[in-house]
């Protein structure tokens, strides 16, 4: 076991304060709340325009082999399970990298519905 191996698992382990635990939920909570905005515009969007203006390949598959409402939700239903159980989880597996993570994903989807929102408006 290295020095990082062992510097990572003292983080991982480490328990976060109330401010951290408060910060991850918080960014966790705004993630479903993304999850739910995306679903809602990409539905409006590929009923629109069309299983094409997907950008995706991964949702553009399901939704191409699946429909549009039930690929849809397969999708978001796994990242919104795997986001409440971060939540219930935050505790266990909370580090500053989950929290640069939760930022990163967050700015990717608030970009994703923003494409959405000047799409559709």
């Amino acid at each position: 076991m290295s020095i990082l191996d062992l510097k990572m698992t003292k983080e991982i382990t480490k328990k976060p304060s109330k401010k951290e635990y408060r910060i991850a939920t918080l960014l966790i909570l705004f993630l479903i709340y993304l999850q739910v905005m995306d679903l809602v515009f990409t539905r409006i969007g590929l009923h629109l325009y069309g299983i094409d203006a997907e950008g995706n390949p991964i949702v553009k598959y399901l939704v191409s082999h699946l429909g549009i409402d039930f690929g849809l939700i397969s999708v978001k239903l796994v990242a919104i399970l795997l986001l409440m159980w971060f939540l219930t989880n935050v505790t266990r597996v909370y580090s500053r990298r989950l929290v640069v993570i939760l930022v990163f994903l967050s700015i990717i989807y608030s970009f994703a519905l923003y494409t959405w929102i000047v799409l559709l408006f």
